[in-house]
């Protein structure tokens, strides 16, 4: 069976859970591609090296220009902070590698757009954003209320997902803490 290999670009715990879903996804269905761990891209590499090697990474470096010009993956998993998705997704396009990115696209409008842009432009490569979200019951019913009209034309909109272990006072500040890192 053909292989999907991929380029993990970062190492934390949404990094994580697509190695999961990943690795699981040959238990779970019968997928027409085998995905493969390849190659992991972290800030860390000397930290990171025994575990990668571990879980079954065949590389692993901090630069994802490396794994963009290496032939052997096919795709980047971009889970990286909001403010790198920018330089990473224009990395893998640079290097012809599909992406999936996690969401958001950046950390703001105008570079969401301008990789929009970018991406039009090669059309010969998947790409996928992680908007799990739509799937969340409470987006669900908006998108409810609005086909059905029971709200009307929506003029402007804001909404909050929180998380209440972002109100403990020990919890370490984390980049989705910094506005210039998150977009918000």
């Amino acid at each position: 069976m053909k292989e999907l290999r991929f380029a993990m670009l970062g190492f934390g715990n949404i990094a994580k859970t697509h190695m999961t879903a990943l690795r699981a996804m040959p238990i779970i269905k019968n997928p027409p591609l085998i995905p493969v761990l390849d190659t992991l891209v972290t800030r860390r590499p000397d930290l990171h090296l025994a575990q990668a090697q571990a879980i079954g990474f065949r590389h692993v470096t901090a630069s994802s220009a490396e794994a963009a010009a290496d032939d052997r993956v096919d795709i980047f998993d971009i889970c990286t902070p909001n403010a790198n998705h920018y330089d990473d997704v224009l990395t893998a396009l640079k290097g012809g590698k599909s992406i999936y990115c996690e969401k958001p696209v950046t950390e703001s409008y105008s570079r969401s757009r301008a990789l929009l842009t970018e991406v039009k432009g090669k059309p010969d490569l998947r790409q996928q954003l992680a908007f799990t979200f739509r799937y969340h019951p409470a987006v669900m019913r908006i998108k409810h209320w609005l086909s059905e009209e029971i709200i009307g034309n929506v003029l402007q909109c804001k909404i909050s997902y929180r998380r209440s272990g972002y109100l403990n006072p020990e919890r370490p500040v984390s980049w989705r803490l910094q506005s210039g890192m998150s977009g918000g």
